[in-house]
C-alpha cells in the first residue's frame, strides 16, 4: 500500500520514438498489475512538457493505466484513508508556485521536477528547467521532497533527494559517471523512503548498457596516422 513517484523527465524528449513509448507503457502497465493497492504519481519534466501549447504532452496517456499524471500545473493529491497528501509539481515556467503541505495529512510529500539552486555542477543541465532556491524546500515542513532533474543520485537534505535517473542518457554521461565517482555511488538506481522510520535507501540497478570513460587524447601535432594509433591503443 506504498506509494510510487516519478519526479519528471519520463522520456529525453516531447515526442519520444514510437518503440520507446511502447516499452514505457509496457513497463508501467506490469507495475500497476504487480502493485495493485499502489498509489502512482507521475510529473511531467522539462524534457516531457512541449514549449508550443498547442502540443499535448503524452505523458496524460499513462493516465488510462490509472497512474496519477500531472503535466500542466500543481496539484495536491490527497488520500485520506492513508493519511497521506501529495503535493504533485511538474516542471514550469513563470512563478514559483506555492508549496505549503496539507496540515490535515500525517504525511506530507512533495514530488517536484526542478533545479535546487547550488546542486548541479557547472554546465550540468542540458535543457533548462524551474530553479527552486533551497530556502523555498522548507523541508522541515515535509515528511519526504523526492525530487527530479539531476541524474545523478543526490541527497539535499536528509529527507529531500535527487533519485538521478535510471540511465545514461544526458549529453554528458562521462560527466555522470565522474560525479558518481565523487559522491562514491555504485551508478544508477531508485529510492526507497520510510515515511514513519525517516530511513533512506538508494537501491543500484545495473544500467541496461556498459558505460566506458577513456582517457582523453592530446592530439595536437599529431598527423591521422599517429591519431589513429593512439585512438587504438587508448580502445
Amino acid at each position: 500500500d506504498g506509494a510510487v513517484v516519478i519526479a519528471g523527465d519520463v522520456f529525453h524528449t516531447v515526442r519520444p520514438m514510437n518503440p520507446a513509448f511502447i516499452d514505457a507503457f509496457t513497463q508501467f502497465a506490469r507495475l500497476t498489475v504487480a502493485l495493485p493497492d499502489a498509489i502512482i504519481v507521475m510529473v511531467a519534466g522539462n524534457h516531457d512538457r512541449p514549449r508550443a501549447t498547442e502540443t499535448g504532452c503524452i505523458l496524460k496517456l499513462f493516465g488510462k493505466l490509472g497512474i496519477h499524471v500531472v503535466v500542466d500545473e500543481p496539484k495536491r493529491l490527497p488520500f485520506p484513508e492513508r493519511d497521506l497528501s501529495i503535493l504533485a509539481v511538474p516542471d514550469l515556467t513563470g512563478p514559483r508556485p506555492d508549496l505549503s503541505p496539507d496540515p490535515t495529512a500525517r504525511h506530507n510529500v512533495l514530488v517536484m521536477h526542478g533545479e535546487v539552486e547550488g546542486v548541479l555542477p557547472h554546465g550540468g543541465g542540458d535543457r533548462a528547467a524551474m530553479e527552486i532556491p533551497r530556502a523555498a524546500l522548507s523541508a522541515s515542513r515535509w515528511s519526504y521532497i523526492a525530487l527530479g532533474h539531476y541524474h545523478v543520485h543526490q541527497r539535499i537534505e536528509d529527507n529531500a533527494y535527487y533519485s538521478g535517473s535510471l540511465e545514461y542518457t544526458s549529453t554528458d554521461p562521462w560527466g555522470e559517471l565522474e560525479q558518481e565517482a565523487q559522491l562514491r555511488l555504485p551508478g544508477k538506481g531508485f529510492i526507497e523512503y520510510d515515511l514513519d522510520e525517516a530511513e533512506h535507501t538508494f537501491h543500484h540497478i545495473p544500467a541496461s548498457r556498459a558505460l566506458v570513460s577513456l582517457d582523453s587524447i592530446a592530439a595536437r601535432g599529431m598527423s591521422a596516422a599517429e591519431l589513429d594509433i593512439a585512438i587504438r591503443n587508448a580502445c
